[in-house]
């Protein structure tokens, strides 16, 4: 049978003048070519009629130029993704940064407030032990001046009982018992009364 397929006057299918196989019996492509030359027409394009060879190198260079196309466009992404993940990296290591520089800050702060206190209570105990100081040389001073007053007040009494009458010349004199390095004389008195005969 006779079979033969035109497009826009184009003759682009037929067994008698290119020894085509029917459709249904023609390989991957011969229909590819089919289906191009109709794309062609449809598109406004002359339909040229490929052979085999033609359609094989058609798609290979087709399938070169799509792998081309897919491969700069995964580089494209690739460099992309790069891009992104520097900036992702450069934006947390500058958090980080700021963290710990923050973080630093904050530690500095805490010494000094550290620092300061200790300062605080170094003057304070400093303070203490000059009021401690204080307080026992005024004591000191206070048992001093209490212990000489006490003594005063013991050599009037002494004076005071030891007062007698002269007997020959009619003068007021004072007789004192003396203190020695061994302390006091228990017997001032008596001594007193021998050496004055009474």
């Amino acid at each position: 049978p006779r079979f033969e397929i035109t497009v826009d006057g184009v003759l682009v299918h037929s067994k008698k003048e290119h020894k085509h196989p029917l459709p249904s019996r023609a390989s991957q492509l011969r229909m590819e070519a089919l289906r191009h030359a109709i794309s062609e027409a449809l598109d406004g394009h002359v339909p040229i009629v490929e052979t085999e060879e033609q359609v094989k190198k058609r798609l290979d260079t087709a399938a070169e130029k799509a792998e081309e196309t897919r491969l700069a466009e995964e580089k494209v992404r690739n460099e992309e993704l790069k891009r992104r993940k520097a900036a992702k990296q450069k934006a947390e290591a500058k958090k980080a940064q700021s963290k710990l520089e923050a973080e630093r800050a904050k530690l500095e702060e805490e010494n000094a407030q550290l620092a300061a206190e200790q300062a605080k209570l170094e003057a304070e105990e400093l303070a203490k032990q000059r009021d401690l100081e204080e307080k026992r040389r005024l004591e000191e001073e206070t048992r001093l001046a209490e212990a000489e007053n006490a003594k005063l007040h013991l050599l009037e009494q002494e004076e005071a009982r030891h007062k007698i009458k002269g007997a020959s010349t009619g003068r007021l004199f004072t007789l004192t018992c003396c203190q020695s390095s061994m302390g006091k004389d228990d017997d001032g008195d008596f001594a007193i009364q021998r050496i004055l005969g009474s």
